[in-house]
């Protein structure tokens, strides 16, 4: 660190906090899409002014943030000992007649009994083949501290980071669990569609892919139907959130994982995963029901393996590597950029030992390069020979939505660059249009986290250029390539930004937010040398977390909250009718909906009813007649625009009355029923109820 007096340190830490606070305030103007002078001179004046006094405390005079520790553990060795090849190869080479065998029997989109042992033995017993150890026999016993813990002494030095990372994961599953059941509260058609899916597997039909509605992977159906026939939950809207909502808990520890085998540092991985924990993209991507929060869970587990591969040189690392990679597949469509990244960090590492070493080529890091390939096809193995056996549903979706197979596409370099501009500014300054998890054209960041995000770039720049830290260019490859999902949109520009698509980025930007808060507090603690340095470091951080959270609840419990059942259908109130009215006597299945362009998926309406086999929609009112030859009471939901079926209803039954149904979202709808006295306990209990 230069030499600096008293005074000269309190300039450097007011300009340093300074900068923080002006580039929070340029953000916080660009709010709705407005760009006033003085805000972009406070965001750029404070970027300088930040980036300048970071110098000045000296943080490029600390070590490499990939090969030095700074509180985390020591580098393993590259092997643990001898390896017994003729065993490797013999078990390897069995395993894959097994994945050989399960390929071919795994047919036409179905996986038995036999394919899913075959396929499962296949992959385990690779991985088991190579897998590296001391050489000693493996025996289980209790982990030391363990054996030495005794009652009532607990080492909490130790085991800090470990208890700090739980209660992390605890405040996510709050925020990711709290109110589930009523947030957000309306299905759309993507969730039927799933509901459908989902339905299939559990009557016994298991396919490896599901092809309604342009595509689907499958591990939300079978965690659905697993919640449902395991855990014994009802098959209903929150079973298909809760399924989503497990993964986006899981990515905090993967967050974790990652960000410490990128910096080595477990206060600054700490800060990744609780950021995580706490803003409003992954929450909202979590608990819609949908699959992106899988992207970013596997992700994190794939580069965090990765990257510990790269830096160490174990095989074991290569291999978890290419299970994380193979599983993910399994998740979500926008995961399938991610061997892309893979493949170029390989690449790079590859390239670059070579000019070390003078250009003799590492043979080690290419077997086991090779070994982490061949993991993650054993694992896709199903998956696989879906995509050769129907190549066309299985890229439907991306060949749709990047090419001009449904319109034509007149610039599409150009459009594929506005497009990238686009997808860089969602964090920042507009995000995704869709109302379904997010509020339309919002950035995907809070200003807090947006301005963070920029500074944190800011550090990694200026260390890559002091350092030529090779993790920072792993970093920003699978950035971009995980933007690819999103910035493809060529045919449908109108698409990017999209938030789910882009869900594997998810961990990476967070880490990225994570790095100004702790470099930062570095500074301040050099800045301000003594005993109590840091207090001050502790309070701002704190503060920050504080702001940062009820940033975004009030983001997602309130404003999203509000716009979004001002905009879904009201299925819920539909359904409670309904419901109400057949408990009451006459059951669900004299209650009937008259469907009406753009109204209810009544798909949904079954699902929210608690019996996804209800069916009793009428394309035509007349359909009605039928039902006049059983006396018992009915219900019948009508659009308050569907004029003539109410007519209709009224000529049919004289004696019938209709009640319009006045919705706390403002959708109305008419309930007509079949006898004066039916169920008059059913009728709206608010007095806004009229005739």
């Amino acid at each position: 660190m230069p030499t600096l007096s008293p005074a000269a340190r309190g300039l450097v830490l007011l300009g340093l906090l300074g900068g923080v606070a002006m580039v929070i305030a340029g953000q916080h103007s660009f709010a709705g899409q407005q760009l006033p002078g003085r805000g972009l001179a406070f965001f750029l004046g404070g970027i300088f002014l930040f980036a300048v006094c970071w110098l000045l405390a000296g943080q490029l005079e600390r070590r490499s943030i990939s090969d030095a520790p700074d509180d985390g553990e020591a580098p393993p060795p590259a092997s643990d000992g001898p390896f017994d090849w003729t065993r490797a190869w013999g078990l390897g080479g069995l395993a894959l007649v097994f994945a050989l065998y399960a390929f071919s029997i795994n047919d036409d989109n179905r996986i038995t009994g036999p394919g899913a042992f075959f396929w499962i033995a296949g992959w385990a017993l690779f991985v088991w083949a190579f897998w590296e150890t001391s050489g000693r026999p493996v025996t289980l016993s209790l982990p030391s501290w363990l054996r030495e813990w005794s009652w009532p002494r607990i080492d909490i030095p130790r085991w800090w980071p470990i208890l700090a990372l739980l209660a992390i994961v605890m405040i996510a599953a709050f925020f990711r669990l709290y109110r589930l059941d009523d947030l957000p509260r309306e299905m759309i058609s993507d969730h039927a569609e799933k509901a459908m899916d989902i339905q299939s597997v559990l009557d016994g039909d298991y396919h490896i892919y599901f092809p309604r509605n342009t595509g689907r992977e499958p591990f939300q159906m079978y965690v659905t139907a697993g919640l449902v026939k395991l855990g014994g939950m009802d098959f209903n809207f929150l079973a298909i959130k809760l399924a989503t909502v497990l993964p986006s808990i899981l990515v905090i520890p993967a967050t974790y994982f990652m960000a410490l085998n990128i910096f080595n540092n477990r206060k600054l991985a700490l800060l990744a995963a609780i950021l995580t924990a706490l803003a409003f993209w992954p929450i909202a991507t979590g608990r819609v029901g949908l699959r992106f929060a899988y992207a970013p869970l596997f992700v994190a587990l794939t580069l965090g393996y990765l990257l510990r591969a790269l830096k160490h040189g174990r095989r074991n690392d290569f291999l978890l590597c290419g299970l994380a990679l193979g599983f993910g597949l399994y998740g979500y469509m926008a995961f399938r950029a991610m061997p892309l990244a893979v493949g170029l960090c390989l690449g790079l590492k590859f390239i670059v030992d070579i000019v070390a070493a003078q250009g003799r080529p590492n043979l080690r890091f290419l077997g086991n390069a090779s070994l982490l390939v061949l993991t993650s096809l054993l694992v896709y193995a199903p998956l696989g020979r879906y995509a050769i056996e129907f190549r066309d549903e299985y890229w439907y979706r991306i060949v749709t939505r990047g090419a001009e197979s449904e319109v034509p596409v007149e610039d599409p370099i150009g459009t594929f660059f506005v497009n990238v501009k686009d997808a860089l500014l969602m964090f920042n300054w507009q995000g995704d249009v869709v109302w379904v998890y997010n509020i339309p054209f919002r950035p995907a960041l809070d200003f807090v986290m947006g301005a963070l995000l920029v500074l944190g770039v800011v550090i990694l720049l200026l260390r890559w250029l002091r350092y030529r830290e090779l993790v920072i260019v792993y970093l920003a490859i699978v950035f971009f390539v995980m933007m690819m999902p999103t910035a493809l949109a060529i045919a449908f520009p109108v698409e990017n930004p999209a938030f789910g698509r882009g869900a594997g980025m998810i961990p990476i930007v967070f880490v990225v937010v994570a790095v100004p808060v702790y470099f930062t507090g570095a500074a301040i603690r050099r800045l301000l040398p003594g005993r109590w340095s840091a207090a001050p470091v502790l309070g701002l951080t704190a503060g920050l977390l504080i702001w940062v959270t009820v940033l975004n609840s009030q983001l997602y419990f309130g404003d999203f909250e509000e716009r979004y059942l001002a905009t879904a259908n009201n299925v819920t109130e539909v359904a409670g009718v309904m419901r109400e009215f057949g408990d009451d006597g006459p059951g669900i299945e004299s209650t009937y909906i008259k469907i009406w362009p753009h109204w209810l998926d009544t798909r949904s309406l079954a699902l929210t009813l608690g019996d996804f086999q209800w069916n009793n929609v009428l394309i035509d009112i007349e359909q009605a007649a039928d039902q006049t030859a059983t006396p018992n009471p009915k219900l019948y939901v009508l659009h308050p625009e569907d004029v003539d079926s109410l007519d209709w209803l009224r000529l049919t039954y004289p004696d019938g009355r209709s009640e319009e149904y006045e919705s706390s979202v403002g959708r109305n709808f008419i309930m007509f029923f079949t006898s004066p006295d039916a169920s008059s306990a059913s009728l709206p209990a608010s007095e806004s109820a009229r005739r």
